[in-house]
């Protein structure tokens, strides 16, 4: 099955991504020396290749990996983990892989915390540091894929997440409304909350609707969206 997936992958790829493909897979055998990489090398590096081809579709997470290569889901978590880490990650690249988890994420309300699935295990682990860098909880509550963060330290995490242009014209629009907080995170909790809305009252504040697509119009519209959902409720 696999190797029936890769010829596809291989007879539909560009020249470009075939030899983007073949330079991955074998770098491993050159350095340092041939012989000399270790096995996870050379797993990482087939790896990188089958995503070159797009052998998993787009954005593959761990279960992509299980169902194809036939591996455990740790193995699975343990290769992606292994392939971020090869990979250069500027602050701008970390700041939006940040950006996508919480736009592609169906987060669910817990009380005053919100319950969060990031499949990338780099993400999580750079995630959980960002909620301890800001005095925040972590050990306990994040769980191989699931994060559980405190309502005010994803409140912070988003803001962060604005452009300075952005947080500027936020405030900016903020006194000329005369509102009593001024403040982005004030304002972002309305957001929040009128977007996290109870969706069946039997079982309370467990379920939520997604707020998933609200928070990428969110990070690209800055003031619009928030003004349209926050100042309106």
């Amino acid at each position: 099955m696999l190797y029936e997936q890769i010829i596809k992958s291989l007879e539909t790829a560009s020249p470009a991504k075939q030899r983007d493909a073949l330079q991955a897979l074998l770098k491993p055998h050159a350095t340092p020396v041939f012989g000399a990489s270790k096995v996870i090398e050379h797993e990482v590096a087939a790896l990188q290749a089958f995503l070159i081809l797009g052998v998993f579709g787009a954005n593959p997470d761990e279960y992509d990996l299980v169902e194809t290569l036939r591996i455990t889901k740790n193995k699975a978590r343990s290769l992606l983990y292994h392939a971020a880490l090869r990979t250069e990650s500027s602050n701008d690249f970390i700041e939006d892989s940040f950006r996508t988890a919480l736009a592609t994420c169906r987060p669910m309300r817990d009380g005053q915390f919100f319950m969060l699935e990031v499949p990338d295990p780099l993400t999580m682990d750079r995630l959980r540091k960002r909620v301890r860098t800001l005095g925040y909880l972590s050990d306990g509550s994040f769980v191989g894929s699931i994060a559980k963060v405190p309502e005010d330290a994803l409140l912070l995490i988003i803001e962060s997440l604005f452009t300075p242009e952005q947080r500027e014209h936020i405030i900016q629009e903020l006194h000329k409304a005369g509102m009593a907080d001024k403040s982005v995170k004030g304002l972002l909790k309305a957001f929040i909350r009128q977007s996290a809305k109870k969706v069946a009252g039997e079982t309370g504040d467990l379920i939520a609707k997604s707020i998933g697509e609200d928070i990428t119009r969110l990070l690209k519209d800055g003031w619009k969206t928030l003004k349209a959902h926050a100042i309106s409720s």
